[in-house]
């Protein structure tokens, strides 16, 4: 499995849930306990062991979505599975939109405690997620850096390369100018263009957003 993705497997029978962790590899979630991997067999079974190690042995076996063998714990279960949900709902989406990171952690955390979760002292905290955060939305945009603070050294992340229709550098001044393939074909087709400048919604160090029309 390659772990730059995101990825979630749901088995109805066991429900049991993998997710990835925040070193890149997989965490197993079942009856409100981690596990992490610990070997892949020949013959295809995983084998998982509790994410308390030190203090419980437990261990349990998949084999693609089924679960084969589950241990009894040593430990006691708490709300790791919760948090867990709670931290990829923030990937999820920190891969998949350009709201700005700490917008999309408060915005998760109040979606749980809206929901009856009211996990706020056991919820992971922003600055230790944050890291996690923006290295997913980095991999994601295939990009090593989204903030600059001059225009001149802004570089457009490679899955947008392809919606650059234009860009223009000189003097300080940067021009970037994007469109997608039907909007290209609409504009070779069009002989009038219209311009509508706004300030208000563009992210520093530009300065003016203008949709054209």
């Amino acid at each position: 499995m390659n772990s730059t993705h995101i990825y979630v497997y749901f088995n109805i029978s066991a429900d049991f849930t993998i997710i990835p962790s925040q070193r890149g590899g997989d965490l197993l979630i079942f009856n409100g306990y981690r596990y992490s991997k610990r070997r892949l067999n020949k013959n295809g079974h995983v084998v998982w062991r509790c994410g308390r190690r030190k203090i419980c042995k437990a261990s349990l076996i998949t084999h693609q979505q089924a679960l084969i063998k589950s241990e009894k714990h040593s430990c006691t279960s708490n709300e790791v599975i919760m948090k867990l949900k709670l931290e990829y709902r923030c990937i999820e989406r920190a891969v998949k939109e350009t709201t700005p990171i700490p917008s999309i952690y408060s915005e998760v955390v109040e979606e749980f405690n809206n929901a009856g979760y009211d996990l706020f002292e056991q919820m992971p905290l922003f600055d230790i997620m944050k890291k996690v955060l923006y290295r997913r939305r980095h991999q994601a945009l295939q990009t090593n850096k989204t903030r600059f603070l001059r225009v001149q050294d802004v570089k457009v992340p490679g899955n947008f390369e392809k919606l650059v229709l234009a860009d223009y550098c000189e003097d300080g001044c940067r021009i970037l100018v994007f469109a997608s393939p039907k909007v290209k074909k609409v504009l070779s087709n069009s002989n009038h263009v219209f311009l509508d400048g706004t300030f208000k919604c563009i992210s520093p160090p530009f300065t003016n957003y203008t949709p054209y029309m």
